[in-house]
């Protein structure tokens, strides 16, 4: 079996393909992409290096969109709210988020309506139905009743 290697760019090849491009008249459709437009160029059999060319640095992306999005829910998953998540956690949060494929919710067993509060951690949980603490109550009625009265001061 022959292994196919690839030819040597020729400089001079370059600069003839360069300076064909620079008095070339053909323009871009309106729907054409740059790869699109440079696509039908090699293909018209007038460019054979340019074309590679531009493919080679236009299927970098653009733009680090989607990883400043991974890193955004990384970040607001490690708060101050938040003192004991691992980072084992934070690590599998990530690579849930940005592979979510690997993860058919569908597919999950339904958890029984009785064991529902069994699976729930701990560290996420508060009791709404608690017996009132009288001092800690009034306390934090006395701040929000504090600063609603120092907005209503400031409005007028």
């Amino acid at each position: 079996r022959a292994t196919q290697r690839p030819l040597p760019i020729q400089p001079d090849r370059v600069s003839q393909e360069l300076c064909n491009w620079e008095i070339d008249q053909t323009e871009m459709r309106v729907n054409d992409s740059v790869l699109d437009f440079w696509m039908r160029m090699e293909h018209s059999g007038d460019y054979n290096i340019l074309p590679r060319v531009v493919k080679i640095l236009f299927a970098l992306p653009s733009s680090f969109a989607q990883i400043e999005r991974d890193l955004w829910v990384c970040g607001e998953m490690v708060t101050s709210q938040r003192p004991s998540l691992s980072n084992e956690n934070v690590d599998m949060c990530a690579f849930l988020n940005r592979n979510e494929e690997f993860v058919d919710i569908a597919q999950c067993e339904s958890i029984p309506d009785d064991e529902v509060d069994g699976h729930i951690p701990q560290c996420v949980s508060y009791v709404m139905d608690a017996a009132p603490r009288d001092g800690e109550d009034e306390m934090i009625l006395d701040l929000f009743s504090q600063a609603s009265v120092e907005e209503d001061d400031t409005e007028m």
